[in-house]
């Protein structure tokens, strides 16, 4: 197929012509995008036909493939660079990341902290070290030799002595990550270098000799197998890694049972001399205890904790007694001891019950476990004692808890706050002495007084109360004319928690709202509301969306021409379900590297990892919600679609860029001739929502401009 590439150079022309003329870009006026060749490839799922016509977009080295991808990328970007206000939107977004830096949690060493820090206008995060009040820059990532794209900092651990710290940096944002190690003492790198490692991150002997670490077995990078077969190993700082022994891999003990494509760990901690080993795909599946000794020896003796066909909680080893936690039912959840000394079954001394939310994040400290649990805009901290009653430990502010973790010597905790209108602040608790507030960076000179957050609900169709948060200027008249931007997620149980976003003043300053539906598949009212999103109950995910921009518009805030939907991820199925059932209630729909073609998830490498969430194909009811979540296949010939922005890196090991490329072709394909434009834009050095602090800028330039000239129109 030979691309017409006058087409999509046209669209170029028309919108520049249109800004000289200083008139809003019409869908009318801006030219189609690349058209997709067809080959239908056609299959039958317990009596149903299903015809996929863009099938051969799955294999990566087809020779119209890239060529496709990069002809939609010039044609998104002629049309909405050429857009009115588009280059004073990118101005003022610089401005607004100019002093905004994000720092992570510290590590503790006592009168010396060490953590990431991303400055504004870097492309990734440095190692920061702060000591007597001095801050300075340990180590720069980006000085790696040989990395060549966006570098990420996959994971880093420091070890228990604080001497050195190992980081998985990877670049391109595939997620696979070379393991360094780092001096934390002069900042420079050791000659140790483990290529092809991935999640989880690796665990330190308590001596910092040495660690356990995952590595990817020989799958190659987009097919189904790439994560099949990895294997732990075990490397001793200064050895070579070539003759690390491997610990842990399918077939190599027939005690511990580790399917193709499980992700497998030996975890250690400190004060145990036991060691884990534990499979997972997206959750924990099955744990095996030994003796570590035994371990390093190369001779364990591992004796099963949890089955990986019933699978297991959240859990944390304290010497001889593994601390578990987790949802017992729709409403309660428990964190119980088990004593592992004890013959099987292992005694279980339920140590707390927590009711209503899910438990989000947790860290375990000397004095006992600390766990925290989100609702819409807010989160709750609690501690479990060793011994005594459980108590709710009230935050220093009303906000969401981003991160959490122990401190020196585990004698403390560390927590992220966080609101939707002030920057995340670094804590530090003590049971002694409360809360300290950490200065890790610089509070960004931004001023948000003139906006306010507003706490509503929105009524679902079954009747089921729908959290609804809205971010809006003071001054905003209820008018209906307000450019709307709605985000929503639901999945997995996660929470959309309050998250200063300063990108996001730039279309509150204009007289914009933004606003997040807390949908169901969510955690944002506990396990019944993930449930009630999950599986062949997806429905209700897409549905809560499209009832609160129902009940948005009839509150007066906003119009469908004024109205935009944003979901990134597993959220591409709200946005793109909701755009299918409701073309007509949206003036556009974004949807970020989103799961659009979920009939065939289990084709590609992390797919199978999310049946639990989805289903399968293999059972009649796995399929039938498969299908009734599927964006690409309830895009209907003859109906007038809004105007659509698609985003995609052509590095994501997560959700294949296909999802989004298929949906782009088939909407273009479908659309009736007044449909608004199918904009898809691909990050060629991206993977994954990998962001620096330009993409983000790339990312709300384009959906701001796109929906503010929209709500001009």
């Amino acid at each position: 197929m030979q691309l017409n590439r006058r087409r999509f150079l046209l669209g170029a022309a028309v919108a520049a012509t249109c800004v000289a003329a200083g008139r809003p870009v019409l869908a009318r006026h801006i030219a189609a995008g690349p058209v997709a060749r067809t080959e239908p490839v056609t299959e039958t799922f317990f009596g149903q036909s299903i015809t996929d016509p863009y099938r051969w977009m799955e294999t990566a080295t087809d020779p119209d493939w890239q060529p496709w991808l990069r002809a939609n990328e010039a044609h998104a970007g002629s049309v909405l660079e050429a857009l009115p206000g588009y280059g004073d939107m990118r101005a003022r977004l610089r401005e607004l990341s100019a002093g905004f830096t994000r720092s992570s949690l510290p590590y503790d060493f006592g009168s010396r902290l060490i953590y990431l820090s991303q400055p504004p206008r870097s492309g990734w995060p440095v190692v920061m070290e702060q000591q007597a009040r001095q801050t300075r820059v340990l180590y720069d990532p980006g000085s790696v030799n040989g990395m060549a794209g966006q570098v990420s900092v996959e994971f880093w651990v420091a070890s228990p002595d604080g001497r050195h710290m190992i980081l998985g940096l990877g670049e391109g944002g595939t997620e696979e990550a070379v393991i360094y190690v780092l001096d934390l003492q002069t900042g420079a790198l050791l000659a140790d270098r483990i290529p092809r490692c991935l999640a989880p991150s690796p665990h330190w002997l308590e001596d910092g000799s040495g660690f356990f670490y995952t590595q990817l077995g020989t799958g190659i990078r987009g097919t189904l197998d790439y994560r099949a077969d990895i294997r732990c190993r075990f490397h001793r700082l200064g050895d070579d890694p070539l003759e690390d022994r491997i610990i842990l891999a399918r077939g190599l003990d027939e005690a511990v049972q580790i399917d193709v494509h499980d992700t497998v760990a030996v975890q250690v901690y400190a004060g145990s001399r036991r060691a884990l080993a534990v499979t997972s795909t997206l959750v924990t599946k099955g744990v095996w205890f030994a003796d570590l000794d035994d371990v390093l020896a190369g001779t364990p003796r591992w004796q099963p904790i949890f089955d990986p066909r019933q699978g297991a909680p959240d859990f944390y080893l304290d010497g001889d007694s593994l601390w578990v936690w987790g949802a017992i039912d729709d409403t309660e959840s428990v964190v119980s001891r088990l004593d592992l000394t004890s013959p099987v079954p292992f005694r279980e001394e339920v140590l707390a019950t927590l009711s209503g939310g899910l438990i989000s994040q947790s860290t375990f400290a000397d004095d006992g476990l600390y766990l925290t649990v989100d609702g819409g805009s807010t989160s709750q901290l609690f501690h479990v004692p060793r011994e005594g009653d459980g108590r709710e430990i009230e935050l220093p502010m009303g906000a969401a808890i981003n991160d959490v973790a122990y401190g020196y010597q585990r004698r403390s905790v560390f927590v992220h706050l966080s609101t939707w209108l002030e920057p995340a602040s670094a804590w530090q608790f003590k049971a002694t002495s409360g809360f300290r507030r950490l200065t890790l960076s610089q509070d960004p000179n931004i001023d948000t007084a003139g906006y306010r957050v507003i706490n509503d609900v929105a009524i679902a169709r079954d009747g089921a109360e729908v959290p609804v948060t809205i971010i809006t200027p003071r001054d905003l008249m209820l008018d209906g004319r307000a450019p709307c931007l709605v985000r929503a997620y639901g999945a997995y149980g996660q929470s959309i928690k309050a998250d200063f976003d300063p990108m996001g003043l730039a279309l509150l300053e204009r007289g914009g709202i933004v606003v997040v539906a807390h949908v169901r598949g969510g955690g944002e009212k506990g396990r019944s509301w993930w449930r009630a999103g999950l599986g062949t109950t997806k429905p209700n995910t897409w549905r809560d969306l499209i009832d609160v921009c129902e009940h948005l518009i009839q509150e007066g805030w906003t119009t469908s021409a004024r109205l935009a939907i944003l979901g990134g991820s597993a959220g591409g199925i709200a946005v793109g379900r909701a755009l299918t059932e409701r073309p007509d209630l949206f003036g556009l729909v974004c949807a970020r590297a989103g799961v659009l073609n979920p009939l065939r998830f289990e084709s590609e490498p992390n797919g199978l990892a999310n049946v639990p969430e989805f289903g399968s194909l293999t059972s009649e009811e796995g399929f039938a919600g498969l299908v009734a979540m599927d964006t690409l296949h309830h895009i209907t010939d003859g109906v007038r679609y809004p105007t659509v922005l698609l985003s995609h890196g052509d590095n994501d090991t997560r959700v294949a860029t296909w999802h989004t490329a298929k949906v782009a072709a088939r909407l273009r394909a479908a659309g009736a001739p007044d449909s608004g434009p199918v904009l898809f834009r691909v990050a060629f050095d991206s993977g994954h929502l990998v962001e620096s602090v330009d993409d983000e800028i790339a990312n709300s330039v384009d959906l701001y401009a796109l929906l503010l000239n929209l709500a001009r129109s």
